[in-house]
């Protein structure tokens, strides 16, 4: 069986093609793999991974990939990463027996205490700046617009300059005007 890099990256396809795991979760374990070994260079995909130092790639990473990424992203590359090559070893060791891993849930109680952070966070003026991470290529930003009034934000993980020049332009042609928003609010038909 292959151990290189690129076999690495591969089995995600490939297990997603099988029906043995989500496609969504397959997708974000074979990104994380190709963003975190690119750092190696050239030729990354002939890597002979029975030799690498996790821990020493994922600084590599970190430390060259620490300007594209928010740290929220940094951190679950190298999460799917590190789960990644686990599972791609046990494969390697027993394919004919292999499982990918079970997906984390968090307990009932950590999912209450996450509601209720939302619920704080969406009733407060102050709200802290968070990210969460929705794949690979995608963050979510909460954004308080007014009091009472929460916006979120899908955008890609290497937005550039050019983009939110784009994204602005697009939202001031959004603009609601007072004489507008007054009609709307009592049913007035506008258009």
């Amino acid at each position: 069986m292959e151990k290189n890099a690129k076999s690495l990256v591969d089995h995600w396809t490939w297990a997603a093609d099988k029906g043995l795991m989500n496609r969504n979760t397959a997708a974000g374990l074979r990104s994380a793999c190709a963003r975190v070994l690119e750092v190696l260079g050239d030729g990354w995909e002939q890597t002979d991974i029975t030799d690498l130092n996790v821990d020493d790639i994922l600084l590599r990473f970190q430390n060259l990939k620490k300007k594209d990424f928010v740290p929220q992203v940094l951190e679950a590359y190298k999460h799917r990463f590190r789960k990644a090559i686990t599972s791609y070893f046990e494969y390697l060791g027993n394919p004919g027996g292999w499982k990918p891993g079970a997906q984390e849930k968090p307990s009932a109680s950590q999912r209450e205490h996450t509601s209720r952070q939302r619920r704080h966070a969406t009733a407060s003026v102050t709200v802290e700046r968070k990210t969460d991470v929705l794949d690979a290529d995608h963050v979510e930003y909460p954004f308080p617009l007014r009091p009472g009034v929460m916006a979120r934000l899908v955008l890609p993980c290497n937005l550039t300059k050019s983009d939110v020049a784009r994204l602005s332009a697009f939202m001031s042609m959004l603009v609601m005007s007072a004489d507008r928003r007054q009609t709307s609010e009592e049913g007035t038909d506008v258009r």
